[in-house]
């Protein structure tokens, strides 16, 4: 089996990449709209994310996005908005991951405003990868509270499900000290950008991770994000 590397999503907090948005409240390039008069509990939650079952909906007004007053625009974009289900991307990235597998992803046109000018951008999201782990083969370990994995415990599972599940049984047994970790993933298909059904974040492989440094593609942030999970293609 080929072993392959992936790092989380992360983006740039550089002031002289994504501009001073440290003294913002959410510390985001994308943080308001451009009409925060119209600004309610119930609109923003239209637009906070944590959706499990299915993509952002293609009827939300993706147009009024504002961007803090001191952000600079980059090729991906950090947002308050949407949580771990998407974030904001140039065309100039959106073309390059054309050349890639990404997995259970959705893209929606939208405008972001900065300044004053209007930047059409897209809205790329993720629901969870299906049926892109092999779990009989997969190793997975327990972490305590103090995030100290015990790797003399290795687990197997048939399924996702079964996994969710003793990740329960587990969560109760120790009062939410203890978790389920993956330590070493099987893939069943290559893939380079994915939301994990394990822990939620999104990885990118480090063909696209290399592509993206090689192409100048701005506002992402690979120091010391590869994963701990060690990940083997079988296939």
């Amino acid at each position: 089996m080929k072993k392959i590397s992936y790092y989380h999503l992360n983006h740039s907090i550089e002031p002289k990449i994504v501009g001073n948005i440290n003294d913002s409240e959410y510390n985001t390039q994308v943080d308001n709209f451009i009409d925060p008069e119209n600004n309610d509990e119930n609109r923003f939650d239209l637009y906070k994310g944590f959706n499990y079952y299915e993509h952002i909906s293609k009827k939300l007004d993706l147009t009024k996005f504002k961007t803090h007053n001191k952000a600079k625009m980059t090729d991906c974009m950090s947002t308050r908005f949407f949580s771990t289900d998407g974030f904001f991307i140039s065309d100039k990235l959106s073309k390059l991951l054309n050349r890639f597998d990404l997995e259970n992803s959705q893209l929606l046109d939208c405008l972001i405003t900065n300044k004053d000018q209007h930047h059409n951008y897209y809205l790329l999201s993720f629901l969870d990868a299906k049926d892109i782990f092999n779990y009989k083969k997969s190793i997975f370990g327990i972490v305590s509270g103090l995030d100290k994995v015990d790797k003399s415990i290795e687990l197997k599972f048939n399924d996702s499900e079964e996994l969710k599940n003793k990740k329960k049984e587990l969560y109760f047994e120790t009062n939410g000290e203890n978790t389920i970790t993956p330590l070493k993933i099987i893939l069943t298909k290559n893939v380079d950008l994915f939301k994990s059904s394990i822990d939620k974040s999104i990885l990118i492989s480090e063909r696209l991770k290399n592509d993206i440094e090689k192409n100048k593609i701005t506002g992402f942030d690979f120091k010391n994000r590869k994963t701990q999970t060690e990940f083997y293609e079988d296939f």
